[in-house]
């Protein structure tokens, strides 16, 4: 099959699922955060260009919501989450054009496990900025493995008008520049890294004059050293990405004997033993499916003891596993970077690190790379229907 028409078949059956889990969807109230980024979109339809003080983020995604629904007519709460399923599609078409980049046997499989991680899955039809944000990162990294880094800079830097913390992913790009042999000559490295520059400029300017990081709700996200957020996305990853770390875990099982791997794995597991548990105020708010999660660990030595295993199966997953290129392992200090400085434990902060991983990881056999699609699918549903159900908030 030509590689244009494959292409054009994986776009549509990605939008006829997303069609279908719309309808499925079509009654559940607003999640959470939505009631706050809804009302943000509804006044910018108004004419109303004043920041919601809920609002913690640069409001690019607002802005572009509520463009749509001048175009259609629509500012519903409906419209904004058809606005996000659209987005939806186009990430997962961006991730399969970030994959064709790779020698990866599996571009089409690996696209369909990201597009259904079950995580990221319900995202795409929530008024939530993480998807138009994945859909940036991906581009960016499909610019990034053609060797366009000026490209993939230039995206990363739009990316911070969705999200102003987008800012480390600069660090991945200057990196896989940095680690190209040889090593460019520094006009070179200027000529192909001025948009990271740029963009460390503007983020710096924009801390300087807003007083910090977060726009609105400022006092509720300062920033700091938080592990929290390490942990918990190595157990979401435990879990979205288990075909895959069965198979990394016993088949490369000779890389566990690195001194640093079991190294980290000791700190981090005598940490989590010690202090996991909800970290911030709104980790507390009840019916989160994660804050039931922190608020049985809190006190239950047990329970943290229980979830340590998973952990530690995430955690091995990743980094018994190669990825495609040397330059691509500056993934692993700017996922830190975006995660270390959170208090607040919310799996969504993962979703970069997740979709990357994903896109860089080495191959595994088939059957296992279908396992995984097979057990995201799955788990994707169970999630779905569980919100359309009300039974569990985001």
């Amino acid at each position: 099959m030509p590689k244009r028409t494959a292409l054009l078949l994986f776009v549509v059956a990605l939008a006829a699922l997303a069609a279908l889990t719309l309808r499925r969807l079509a009654d559940m109230p607003a999640q959470a955060d939505e009631h706050h980024h809804s009302r943000q979109v509804r006044a910018f339809c108004d004419g109303d260009l004043s920041l919601d003080r809920k609002i913690t983020m640069v409001p690019g995604w607002h802005l572009l919501a509520a463009g749509v629904a001048g175009l259609t007519g629509d500012c519903s709460l409906a419209g904004m989450r058809r606005t996000n399923a659209g987005l939806g599609v186009l990430s997962g078409a961006a991730f399969l054009w970030a994959a064709l980049a790779l020698p990866t046997r599996f571009p089409f499989l690996r696209s369909l496990q990201y597009f259904v991680c079950p995580v990221l899955f319900p995202y795409q039809f929530l008024a939530y900025t993480e998807v138009a944000t994945l859909l940036l990162l991906l581009v960016a990294a499909g610019f990034l493995l053609r060797g366009r880094a000026v490209a993939a800079g230039l995206v990363v830097c739009a990316s911070l008008l969705l999200r102003q913390t987008n800012v480390v992913w600069l660090l991945l790009v200057a990196l896989c520049v940095l680690a190209e042999r040889p090593l460019p000559p520094p006009r070179v490295l200027l000529l192909r890294l001025w948009p990271c520059g740029v963009g460390l400029a503007g983020f710096a300017a924009f801390v300087l004059i807003n007083g910090g990081i977060a726009l609105g709700d400022a006092q509720a996200h300062r920033a700091g050293i938080y592990p929290g957020n390490v942990a918990f996305t190595l157990l979401v990853a435990a879990i979205v990405f288990l075909p895959h770390n069965v198979y990394a875990l016993w088949s490369r099982r000779a890389r566990l004997r690195a001194w640093w791997l079991v190294t980290a794995a000791a700190l981090l597991a005598a940490w989590f033993l010690a202090e996991f548990g909800p970290a911030h105020a709104y980790n507390r708010f009840p019916g989160f499916a994660r804050n039931a999660l922190l608020l049985s660990a809190e006190d239950d030595v047990r329970m943290r003891a229980g979830l340590l295993m998973p952990l530690l199966v995430g955690l091995g997953g990743v980094l018994v596993t190669r990825l495609a290129r040397p330059g691509l392992y500056a993934l692993y200090p700017a996922a830190l970077l975006s995660l270390l400085p959170i208090k607040l434990i919310d799996q969504r902060y993962g979703f970069p690190f997740l979709a990357l991983f994903l896109l860089f990881r080495e191959d595994d056999p088939r059957p296992v790379e279908a396992a995984g699609l097979a057990v995201s699918g799955l788990l994707a549903a169970i999630l779905t229907e569980a919100l359309a159900r009300q039974a569990v908030l985001l």
